[in-house]
């Protein structure tokens, strides 16, 4: 962890509300219960918009699983609005029908990625965060995905995305291609000077926030875009 971004620790122990539910098993974390992992993990992210994370926080959870973010949130916050996105195809209605068994909240609300656009425009969105998102997936789908992401800034000029990819020191795993049929750890993972490409083109701004160690000791970089 880069020694200036350790307040991110605050976000982690400073609680003040029970979360919507308590000891979540692990189908909530994605089938591993890696609590406290998971935690520090979304105070990196929610420390990259730390002027934002107060009460009346807004937030798209783009590829929320089944919305453990939610009960992170409900920790620290009382009013907030939160939107859990997954496609809606492939294991993305199982993961929504989870979240709402578990997070059932009158601030959380779960849907489809299709329904995107109608929530920024229907709400007032300070940020969207992608964890461990664009780790998934090759450049051309993380470029899809920004091309839509982007919208927001046409309803908030302030908004920001904030999302995370593989550092370019992360070694390639070749063990995992098969499994996902997808060389992620190769060149075919989004890199800094694509990520750079993309803003430069549209007029956006790059900022990285992070280093973190996520699960299994792979080491992420955590970036936001903002608007000029």
């Amino acid at each position: 962890m880069e020694k200036e971004h350790n307040h991110w620790f605050e976000y982690w122990v400073n609680t003040k509300n029970p979360p919507i539910y308590k000891n979540p098993p692990s189908e909530a974390y994605g089938g591993t219960n890696y609590e406290p992992l998971a935690s520090i993990g979304m105070s990196c992210f929610t420390d990259a918009v730390r002027d934002d994370f107060k009460e009346n926080f807004s937030i798209i959870d783009y590829g929320c699983g089944a919305g453990i973010l939610s009960n992170f949130i409900s920790e620290r916050l009382d009013n907030f609005k939160y939107f859990g996105l997954e496609p809606s195809t492939g294991w993305g209605p199982g993961r929504i029908e989870t979240g709402k068994r578990y997070f059932n909240d009158e601030r959380v609300k779960f849907g489809f990625v299709e329904d995107y656009n109608e929530i920024i425009k229907n709400n007032k969105i300070d940020t969207v965060i992608l964890i461990s998102v664009f780790t998934h997936l090759v450049i051309e789908d993380c470029l899809k995905i920004l091309d839509n992401l982007k919208n927001i800034f046409d309803y908030n000029k302030d908004a920001s995305i904030v999302f995370s990819c593989f550092s370019s020191d992360t070694p390639r795993v070749s063990g995992l291609q098969s499994y996902i049929n997808s060389n992620y750890y190769g060149d075919s993972y989004i890199k800094l000077s694509d990520l750079q490409n993309y803003t430069d083109v549209h007029n956006l701004t790059l900022t990285k926030h992070m280093d973190f160690i996520a699960m299994g000791g792979w080491k992420h970089e955590i970036f936001k875009i903002t608007k000029v």
